[in-house]
């Protein structure tokens, strides 16, 4: 009896050992033995990234023991092995030289005036005439940790561009799909994300600027601050901004001003030195716990059975270089929401809102067929379309945000997937 209670004690360590855990530091100066603030904590090649509270505090979700970290801050890098550790808080002590005269000397511009200047030069990196790609879009959903309502669409996607005001381009999409398959539908309450394929298409900050995190006005409020891991034909712009964000996390029509102090943003923004077109763009938003929704504007309509609180959300946009303009090549969106019973206030739902828009190369001319889906779209989340599987059989981009295989085993556990595909397109 004993031997097994041991053997069972072992198999819970190592089952946890391989589970996700949160890593904890504080980054001390090593000259005047104080906190380091707004240092930005990342994996080189990985997605997101953590920045240091004015303790000099971060927390790092990990999988992987160890992980290297890499922390930087203006003149100073340095390598970490993070242990994963579920109670302890780790002390790093980064010793940083001064940099003045390094700085003056290289960079005699300031990030924020080279973003200014990247902007500016937006209607003339990007198009200015309409244009179409063919697009493949993936949107899901992990409802209380279980994954549901898959939805795949082979499309078009055209951008109608009617000109410009002054960096602003004017734009408004179109869609057709052309191949459409989905899981089964489960929804746990009466709620809207809106038109979630158009929903991603607003994400992108070049051709919505006004109210996006590149959105002139708002640059004041922002610190900005030159990476190291800039070189010789790219400017890496790091950002952060403490009063607000600008992720709307399936809020229709959201406006900062109607959330202000929600959360705060950090973001990665890589420039190209010769054109100063923005080659990517990335945020991060982080709910501020402190913050308190005023009255009865986070319900959800129209019952208002629930209030929704944002957690989190990540935004990751690339651009491609055709001829001499740059287009949106990948827009990858997620955000998490928590949602509350109205009487008794518990947490009733977690849910997390995946999107994902890869484009092929742009066209100016839309064949017939191309155009009558155009002409046929309507609000996504609503069409039916019947499914065919020969339409199926090439590669698809890969899952970026979960694994495919977790997100499919998690969808099949009451029926396969085929037969969820083709019964939503016989409705």
């Amino acid at each position: 009896m004993r031997t097994c209670f041991l053997l069972l004690c072992c198999l819970l360590i190592l089952s946890q050992g391989k589970g996700q855990c949160t890593f904890r530091g504080v980054l001390i100066d090593s000259v005047s033995g104080e906190a380091i603030p707004d240092a930005i904590i990342y994996i080189p090649g990985a997605a997101g990234s953590a920045v240091s509270d004015a303790e000099g505090r971060f927390t790092w979700e990990t999988t992987a023991d160890p992980v290297m970290l890499t922390i930087a801050l203006l003149g100073c890098t340095h390598n970490y092995a993070a242990h994963c550790n579920t109670s302890r808080t780790d002390t790093i002590i980064l010793h940083c030289a001064p940099v003045a005269l390094q700085e003056v000397e290289i960079h005699a511009r300031s990030a924020e005036a080279i973003l200014r200047e990247a902007i500016e030069k937006i209607p003339v990196n990007y198009p200015d005439s309409a244009f179409a790609v063919d697009a493949f879009y993936r949107h899901y959903e992990k409802i209380n940790d279980v994954y549901a309502n898959l939805q795949e669409a082979q499309s078009l996607t055209a951008f109608r561009i009617s000109g410009h005001k002054g960096p602003n381009i004017q734009c408004s999409e179109a869609v057709g799909i052309l191949a459409l398959r989905r899981s089964d539908h489960f929804e746990p309450f009466t709620y809207s994300n809106g038109d979630t394929y158009k929903d991603i298409l607003l994400q992108n900050p070049i051709f919505h600027l006004s109210g996006s995190s590149l959105d002139p006005k708002f640059l004041k409020r922002y610190v900005f601050e030159i990476s190291p891991l800039s070189n010789d034909s790219m400017w890496t712009i790091w950002y952060r901004n403490n009063a607000f964000i600008t992720d709307n996390h399936g809020v229709d029509n959201y406006s900062y001003t109607d959330f202000y102090g929600e959360g705060f943003e950090t973001g990665i923004i890589t420039i190209d030195k010769e054109t100063m077109a923005i080659l990517s763009f990335e945020r991060r938003c982080i709910r501020n716990e402190k913050y308190g929704y005023p009255k009865y504007n986070n319900f959800i309509l129209p019952d208002r059975k629930y209030t929704g609180e944002f957690n989190e959300a990540y935004l990751l946009i690339r651009f491609q270089k055709y001829g001499a303009q740059y287009y949106p090549a990948t827009i990858l969106h997620r955000f998490t929401n928590t949602y509350f019973s109205t009487v008794t206030y518990t947490k009733s739902f977690t849910i997390s809102d995946y999107s994902a828009w890869y484009a092929g190369v742009p066209v100016t001319v839309i064949s017939r067929g191309a155009y009558h889906a155009l002409e046929s779209y309507s609000f996504f989340d609503a069409m039916r379309m019947p499914y065919n599987a020969g339409e199926w059989e090439f590669s698809l981009p890969p899952f970026y945000f979960e694994a495919e295989q977790e997100v499919k085993q998690g969808l099949s556990k009451k029926a396969p997937l085929e037969e969820q595909f083709i019964r939503s397109g016989e409705h």
